[in-house]
């Protein structure tokens, strides 16, 4: 985030990363930095996982260099006692597993706030992922998905709250299952249903059901949220029953 916040707040990058990257990194002009500090009108945020960082030195230049290792540090899903930060988000036995921290979203927007002067912000993408091999019947019923949007929601307005942080929308990604981004149809993030071999066969999951009583809830009485989770705790203990 600071090597583009520095640039849109203040016109440059940012003092750690100039002395990391060092000549590599290109100066902006006067003019450029006069055009680019306070040129957006709003941030559009993606949060989806958090990481620990760990330092993990890797010197220039080298054969194996990439851009990506110039921060220097290792990111991880488990602490130094191999403690995992929360939920299962993907199951991968190849890349390895990565896991969900809801409150991270707190953290995040409540960063922004105070680091670069209470900027709009829109979340433009917020959601889960299911692997695309689950049979009809067991993408529909994702309950998994919402618990991972209720408990981000739930963080997301407590932090406009408890922080008044400049949220004015969220984007809960995706409304329907799609081609994904290096993952191709392997994976879904949809609030429905897609039948990838025939597209207008499509059906509400049930965490679209429950994001239509969320958001009619939240609109008409504050309180049917409580509802709303106490049922989701509810209809999530009799699947995990039904399972067993």
């Amino acid at each position: 985030m600071y090597q583009y916040m520095e640039p849109l707040t203040k016109g440059r990058y940012p003092d750690i990363m100039r002395q990391i990257v060092g000549s590599r990194l290109p100066n902006f002009t006067e003019e450029e930095a006069e055009l680019v500090a306070g040129s957006y009108d709003f941030l559009g945020l993606n949060y989806y996982v958090t990481q620990y960082a760990q330092p993990k030195p890797n010197p220039y230049p080298s054969e194996t260099h990439t851009a990506m290792m110039d921060a220097g540090v290792k990111l991880t899903y488990d602490n130094s006692r191999g403690e995992f930060l929360g939920p299962l988000f993907v199951e991968d036995e190849v890349n390895g597993n990565s896991y969900y921290y809801p409150k991270g979203i707190y953290y995040v927007m409540d960063y922004f706030k105070t680091k670069y002067g209470d900027p709009l912000i829109y979340v433009t993408e917020n959601g889960f992922s299911t692997p695309s091999s689950e049979n009809r019947e067991q993408a529909i019923a994702d309950y998994k998905r919402i618990d991972y949007l209720c408990s981000h929601l739930c963080f997301l307005r407590k932090v406009i709250k408890e922080k008044g942080v400049n949220v004015r929308g969220y984007f809960a990604w995706a409304l329907g299952d799609n081609y994904e981004f290096c993952k191709g149809f392997t994976v879904r993030f949809g609030l429905s249903y897609v039948n990838w071999e025939d597209l207008d066969d499509r059906n509400l999951k049930e965490s679209g059901k429950w994001y239509q009583r969320f958001i009619n809830g939240t609109v008409k009485n504050s309180a049917k949220q409580d509802f709303l989770r106490s049922s989701l705790s509810s209809q999530s203990r009799k699947k995990r029953l039904a399972d067993a």
